[in-house]
């Protein structure tokens, strides 16, 4: 089991490209699903905001990463690694740490958490 954070930021990619890969809240949960029936994760959260989209994946069967690239790529018409990072296990517990820029008192499994933070 791994933990995994993958995504694009401010950091390292032009407002175009963020704007390319940003989801709006009625899509989160349903890509959040697709990923999850694809590389089978115990856990995800998908965050979605004007700097960053990103992933937080407790792995389950597979290697989420690829599949979040997929995805991410499929939506920006070229390569998104290129713009962005992959954190795992004790580097990704850290980052979620450092950047941690949202709370939610109560998260329901499944359930649109913030208006653009979904958790499956």
């Amino acid at each position: 089991m791994a933990i995994v954070v993958a995504g694009i930021s401010h950091n390292g990619a032009a407002l175009a490209v963020r704007e390319k890969v940003a989801f709006r809240a009625a899509e989160l949960l349903p890509i959040l699903s697709a990923i999850r029936d694809d590389c089978r994760f115990r856990e995800g959260v998908l965050l979605s905001t004007c700097n960053r989209t990103e992933f937080y994946i407790v792995e389950g069967e597979r290697d989420a990463a690829p599949v979040v690239w997929r995805t991410l790529t499929s939506r920006l018409g070229e390569e998104a690694p290129a713009y962005g990072y992959v954190r795992r296990d004790r580097d990704a517990t850290r980052w979620c740490s450092a950047r941690r820029r949202f709370r939610a008192k109560s998260v329901t499994r499944g359930k649109l958490v913030a208006p653009n933070v979904a958790r499956c």
